[in-house]
């Protein structure tokens, strides 16, 4: 019964908002039309059901009985005769109940209103009585009631008790909501009352009495059970406050109203919302954010079905006036605004010689300089969501977004490429194995314009290239700010998304379309089975081959995912998450590595069958290596009468230690690769000496010569040595 919780899930996700605006809201103000949510009547059937399996487990007895004594008779003239006495029930035998909740009258109840209305109905089991009634006094012929002693029990037979109640919320209470039953009517079916120990002439107006006495004890306990079975769960359901989101306090308000018509409960209200102690950050400009984008457009209509024209149980609609409006104060505290400076694990600062790998293939690709990197992104602009874009649920729409790539040279950091871009990304909603509600990057859609770069005498290919793998890296990043949120439960119930999309006259609300389940997982857990992977394909190139082959002429680095060959399901596609970054959706199965850093990557992955059913996660570390490791010290050294030949070298894709060396003398063959970093020349002829560095994958890096330095003049035993250990 946590209506309004799946809008403070939704609105957390940061979804969705117009591509123009007419006007601007301030950062606090209320949006009109915030928000919409439906319970349809087969989400209320769905309740029914599981408030009926909860009922077992109430103590209705125990609160029957709690009105003890129902009736106290102080000698009351019954018309046939006295009788003083107190009236108590002794037992409630309950086998079986049932719980129907509809906005249909239910019971034979008036209409009152738009209410939702419950029918409670209690039965005893077969050939017992619902209720037994105890009575124990005395009786008289006049008003001293001291005559004869009384003591009779009173069984009622009934096939079941139902209670019927007409019900709305008030959510302007000061409490903040309150319960309001406005008719409550009972209703013992097929009522046979059986008396033991009762004179005769009493039994016809005992049974009057107790009947009513019965009805009003009901009338008057039904508040109390119904707030039980309702109140409880609706108190999880705070209209104003504050929640977190990931990292962030998210600062909330809204005033619902409730209607009721043929297809449920319809609430709609006003709504405020944004991140607390939102300020401007200093990298926004105020004077192009004055506030967030609103239009006025009118509610969309709910139904029964879904736009696609499936039933469920309840859907939320979000304005993308309410989600621009936290985005708006997303943007404006500088959580947009990116910096990247770059460090290896070891300590070093990943260079721009990291990016040699997707540039290599080009002709006029450089052997870039060893330089470390530094990347500053902001908005220029506050960037806003669109719904319903092509196919995808939302975009999310940067234009201008800028980026800042600098390195530093002699100390200080200088601008390599700076650059305007319009970027869009394609998102979805999805759903973990967790049952966290997160948002799945599809794709992206660019244009750029370079104001300034040191790489002007690059081709544009190539200054492209450059900067999709800088994209590449960051959009994870990008997803990676919008953490999961957990889907919560209402009355221990999870439940699942039927259908996400833009709805309403003009697209701009964002509908999420629910169903109630018991288990978290859409659809048993073993009907899909887990991803396994295959292969990493890796572009293998040495120095001569990337100076001639063009990108065309090259296999592509992919990593492909396949589902497990014993399930009998077909993976639709997969969601994937690199590095621990943001998750991606791919549909053919393919992940394009050409734009990707050189190193080590982790991969995780999830298949997803046509159903939408979610396999568990399967992960996957491998390295990433196309570019050959480079020396970074080579020197030659006499030491009593010995050559000694020192290297150095490093790799952004394997540790140093893993690195293997050739040395070639002159115009000779180059020696196979050795792990010895400390090689013995004496009595070799040194004065052309070369290295290069081989990595485990087998790519040899630029060769490196060595200075010449004059040798001492070696004993014989030392020249056949060192020219056998050259060669080993």
């Amino acid at each position: 019964m946590r209506r309004l919780a799946c809008l403070a899930v939704v609105i957390a996700l940061l979804a969705v908002a117009p591509a123009f605006a007419q006007t601007t809201l301030p950062l606090q103000a209320t949006v009109p039309d915030a928000a919409a949510v439906r319970i349809t009547e087969g989400g209320f059937a769905w309740l029914s059901e599981a408030i009926t399996a909860a009922l077992p487990g109430m103590d209705i007895p125990g609160m029957i009985m709690g009105y003890n004594p129902i009736l106290e008779l102080d000698c009351t003239n019954l018309l046939v005769t006295y009788l003083e006495t107190d009236v108590n029930i002794t037992a409630v035998n309950i086998d079986n109940s049932a719980v129907t909740l509809s906005t249909d009258q239910v019971g034979g109840l008036g209409l009152v209103g738009d209410a939702l209305y419950a029918l409670i109905s209690l039965a005893p089991a077969t050939g017992e009585s619902l209720v037994r009634i105890e009575m124990d006094g005395m009786t008289g012929d006049d008003n001293t009631c001291s005559d004869e002693t009384l003591f009779a029990a009173i069984d009622l037979y009934v096939s079941s008790l139902d209670i019927a109640a007409s019900v709305t919320v008030d959510y302007s209470a000061p409490d903040g909501f309150a319960i309001e039953i406005h008719e409550v009517k009972v209703a013992f079916n097929d009522l046979d009352v059986v008396f033991t120990g009762m004179p005769p002439e009493l039994e016809e107006i005992v049974e009057l009495l107790l009947t009513t006495t019965m009805t009003e004890l009901i009338q008057d306990m039904a508040p109390d059970l119904i707030n039980q079975l309702i109140e409880e769960q609706l108190g999880d359901v705070v209209l104003e406050g504050t929640s977190e989101v990931g990292d962030w306090i998210m600062e909330y308000a809204f005033t619902p109203a409730f209607d009721t018509d043929s297809y449920g409960l319809l609430a709609t209200t006003d709504g405020k919302l944004f991140l607390q102690g939102t300020t401007l950050d200093a990298c926004i400009d105020e004077g192009q954010t004055p506030g967030s984008r609103w239009t006025v457009n009118p509610l969309p209509a709910m139904g029964a079905t879904t736009p696609g024209g499936d039933p469920y149980h309840f859907g939320v609609a979000l304005a993308d006036d309410l989600l621009n409006q936290f985005l708006y104060s997303f943007f404006a505290k500088g959580e947009l605004c990116l910096m990247f400076p770059w460090d290896l694990e070891d300590g070093r600062e990943l260079s721009l010689a990291a990016f040699e790998g997707m540039t290599a293939p080009w002709r006029a690709a450089p052997e870039w300089e060893d330089e470390a990197n530094m990347i500053d992104l902001y908005p220029l602009e506050d960037p806003h969501f669109v719904v319903g874009q092509g196919t995808t649920d939302l975009a999310l729409v940067m234009q201008p977004y800028r980026l800042d790539w600098y390195i530093i040279k002699q100390q200080r950091y200088v601008a390599m490429l700076n650059v305007e871009i319009d970027l869009t990304l394609a998102l979805s909603m999805d759903t973990d194995e967790e049952n966290n509600l997160i948002i799945t990057l599809e794709g992206s859609e660019f244009v750029f314009d370079v104001e300034g770069t040191e790489f002007n005498a690059l081709p544009p290919e190539l200054v492209e290239t450059l900067i999709n793998g800088i994209i590449n890296f960051v959009l994870p990043l990008i997803v990676d700010v919008l953490p999961p949120i957990p889907l919560p439960a209402a009355m221990g119930y999870q439940f699942t998304i039927d259908e996400i999309g833009s709805i309403g006259a003009g697209n701009d609300y964002f509908g999420l379309f629910c169903s109630f389940v018991e288990s978290p997982t859409k659809g048993p857990a073993a009907a899909f089975a887990l991803p396994t992977f295959g292969t990493v394909r890796t572009m293998k190139l040495d120095g001569a081959n990337s100076a001639r082959a063009g990108l065309a002429g090259l296999a592509r680095p992919t990593l492909r995912l396949t589902a497990d060959p014993a399930s009998a399901a077909t993976a639709e596609r997969f969601r994937v998450r690199v590095d621990g970054g943001g998750w991606q959706t791919v549909h053919d199965g393919l992940l394009d590595l050409t734009y990707w850093l050189e190193g080590r990557h982790t991969v995780e992955a999830v298949a997803i069958s046509p159903a939408g059913v979610a396999g568990e996660a399967a992960t996957l570390s491998f390295v990433l290596d196309r570019v050959g490791p480079r020396i970074d010290r080579a020197t030659l050294s006499h030491d009593d009468g010995r050559a000694l030949l020192t290297l150095a070298a490093h790799d952004y894709a394997s540790r140093a230690a893993t690195l293997r060396y050739q040395v070639r003398l002159g115009d000779g063959a180059w020696s196979r690769p050795r792990h010895d970093a400390t090689i013995d020349l004496t009595g070799l002829d040194t004065r052309d000496v070369r290295v290069r560095a081989v990595d485990p994958a087998g790519n040899v890096g630029p060769e490196k010569r060595v200075r010449a330095i004059a040798a001492t003049r070696p004993a014989q035993r030392t020249t056949t040595n060192g020219a056998r250990l050259l060669q080993r």
